[in-house]
């Protein structure tokens, strides 16, 4: 049986990038420019439940430098089940009619500059609903009374601060 050289057992051996990085001139992918290239960014939940209604884009898609702006509803159009996970797939890749926590993604940005892409993003307005419009989503006969910081319902009091349960859609 032949018998294998076992050098560098027991010996530091310098890795091949060690230099490069230590002395800061190894390239990154994240520092990488390329003519052309587009930077994405992406616009988060800023509320932890509820129903999207509606994503203006009208002003961030005025931004110049914005190439693209996509929804969930664009990634329907391509993906009928726009959903992802490591054991099942019931993830959405963007918010999909509701959001489940704060934080979660509703629409991506791609812009010829990262700053460019954030100025997008800042202008992608959270839109939550007033007390007047959160009574349409509420079945008439539960509602008893709203005052200025409350809706009660039969079986339940809302606080300003909740989303009512959404009426179901007629069969």
């Amino acid at each position: 049986m032949a018998t294998q050289s076992t050098q560098s057992v027991g010996q530091s051996i310098p890795r091949l990038e060690g230099k490069a990085k230590v002395t800061g001139q190894a390239e990154y992918v994240h520092n990488l420019h390329l003519l052309g290239m587009l930077h994405g960014k992406i616009c988060r939940s800023t509320v932890a439940h509820g129903r999207i209604r509606r994503i203006d884009l009208t002003a961030a898609q005025a931004v110049p430098g914005v190439h693209r702006i996509v929804t969930a509803q664009d990634i329907r159009t391509i993906v009928s089940e726009p959903y992802y996970g490591p054991a099942f797939h019931d993830q959405p890749i963007l918010a999909v009619d509701k959001v489940r926590y704060a934080g979660e993604p509703v629409a991506a940005v791609a812009a010829r500059s990262e700053a460019i892409a954030d100025e997008a993003i800042r202008l992608i307005p959270p839109r939550k609903l007033g007390l007047e419009q959160a009574i349409e989503f509420i079945n008439d006969d539960e509602l008893v009374e709203v005052t200025p910081t409350s809706i009660r319902l039969r079986k339940r009091v809302l606080a300003a601060n909740q989303r009512p349960k959404a009426k179901s859609p007629e069969a």
